[in-house]
């Protein structure tokens, strides 16, 4: 079976169209790229804002399945939106992906971390996991 046929019955196995993932990505482009891509694999709801504030305000009206945080962003890092969200007793079971060309060292080593340039199917192998794994082990 070659790879764009495995790919097409793994990512059937499992329905994602009830899933909303929320990606803070401040490059207009990338976050469009990702929009596009993740409702083409995932069929899934997704929305993007541009800033770390802007995502503190969405979550008061939505608990998404999944956030993507870009590391470098205005008015708040990604690290610190992360720490904002997990400080969230609602949130804090959601799993987090930060992303960036320069992520930061970190201590807290349960952090998923994806660098900046990705291979699709990479990023979607990422996804998938952790919409997919119990809450407790993705973060």
């Amino acid at each position: 079976m070659n790879d764009d046929a495995s790919r097409m019955l793994s990512s059937s196995a499992t329905d994602f169209s009830h899933a909303a993932i929320l990606i803070v990505e401040d490059d207009d482009d990338i976050g469009h790229l990702l929009v596009q891509a993740l409702e083409d694999e995932f069929s899934c709801k997704v929305l993007l804002v541009t800033d770390g504030l802007q995502a503190l305000n969405v979550v008061e009206n939505l608990i998404p399945d999944l956030f993507l945080l870009d590391y470098l962003l205005p008015s708040i890092n990604g690290l610190e939106l992360y720490r904002r969200l997990q400080g969230q007793e609602v949130l804090a079971s959601v799993p987090k992906i930060l992303m960036s060309a320069h992520l930061p060292q970190l201590a807290d080593e349960s952090i998923l971390t994806l660098k900046k340039p990705f291979d699709l199917d990479d990023f979607f192998s990422m996804v998938r996991h952790v919409l997919t794994a119990p809450s407790d082990t993705a973060q």
